[in-house]
């Protein structure tokens, strides 16, 4: 999708996101999103050592990714500092998309955001749901724990646990079938901030409205490998340390990840967010969990990527 003008005013498609030791995701989220015809990522890195900086700075995505300059981590609103840098270019009726590199927008088969409309609402709605693979192949071959792989099963039946599972961490479901919070796709114009997490946005004055649409949502792949969550919550353990303030309930799974961590018992609740093979087929029948393939389906459609780079398998 090419850039309009509108009033003399260049009109594009923006995500805004941050990385930090994303690796092992970001070409994959890079390709998804350039396909769907967003035209540019705004990236805040925060530090990466892991090769991240090697993907955003590559010649591939030259034009496509801009490297915002990281602050430091305390008291860092990364949203709000690429959102007022993106509405100060006066980017027209461009849209702008908050969402994390484990998030990939899914618009339905054949659909792009030429196809999006949303008429005079000022943002979309996008649900999210969690998505895991089997067990058995996630376990014997952690290579494969990725969206182009083994991560196939979206979790369609979620449940917000009580404040006292929270707390405790003894929650009564694994944490992959825990209800997670829509971000949203804004029209810039109408945008004055971003909420905590990017869940919701304030806009310009009252007018304003929120549409949803059913073939629109983020696919959220939380897990990968279980050393990549080990150095997740390393990397949580920093944040937490330099943003004493922030309220308990901010980032209360990453939280009990980590009581969890101190208390050697990690590695079981890490398994624990993939589907037993026999339960699987109770889950699809009654609904809570449903195959979905749209990014894979997307890859393999998407002409300008190497259909080589395609060769994981599907869960049976």
């Amino acid at each position: 999708m090419g850039k309009a003008a509108t009033g003399g005013r260049e009109s594009v498609r923006i995500i805004i996101t941050t990385t930090w030791n994303s690796a092992r995701i970001i070409e994959a989220f890079l390709d998804h999103h350039r396909a769907l015809g967003f035209d540019l990522v705004m990236v805040m890195d925060f530090g990466s050592t892991d090769g991240t900086l090697d993907v955003l700075r590559s010649k591939t995505y030259t034009g496509f990714v801009e490297l915002v300059a990281f602050p430091g981590i305390a008291d860092l609103d990364s949203s709000n500092i690429m959102l007022a840098m993106a509405k100060a270019r006066n980017h027209g009726d461009s849209l702008c998309l908050f969402c994390d590199p484990d998030e990939f927008l899914v618009l339905g088969s054949g659909r792009t955001l030429a196809d999006l409309d949303l008429a005079d609402a000022s943002a979309l709605v996008l649900n999210r749901f969690n998505v895991t693979g089997l067990r058995s192949e996630a376990l014997a071959d952690p290579d494969s724990i990725h969206p182009l792989g083994c991560l196939n099963l979206k979790i369609v039946t979620r449940r917000n646990p009580e404040d006292f599972e929270k707390e405790s961490g003894d929650l009564r479901s694994p944490y992959i079938f825990t209800y997670i919070w829509p971000k949203v796709l804004v029209k810039l114009a109408d945008t004055i901030a971003i909420g905590v997490g990017d869940h919701r946005a304030d806009f310009v004055g009252d007018a304003h409205r929120l549409v949803e649409r059913s073939h629109a949502y983020l696919l959220h792949y939380p897990f990968s490998t279980f050393d990549a969550l080990k150095r997740k919550l390393d990397l949580s353990r920093l944040d937490f340390a330099a943003n004493p303030t922030l309220p308990p309930s901010y980032g209360w799974h990453v939280r009990r990840w980590i009581r969890l961590d101190d208390a050697d018992r990690l590695r079981e609740e890490y398994a624990s967010h993939f589907i037993a093979d026999a339960d699987l087929p109770m889950l699809l029948s009654s609904g809570m969990v449903e195959i979905d393939d749209s990014v894979r389906e997307a890859r393999r459609d998407a002409s300008s990527w190497p259909a080589s780079s395609d060769q994981h398998r599907r869960p049976a």
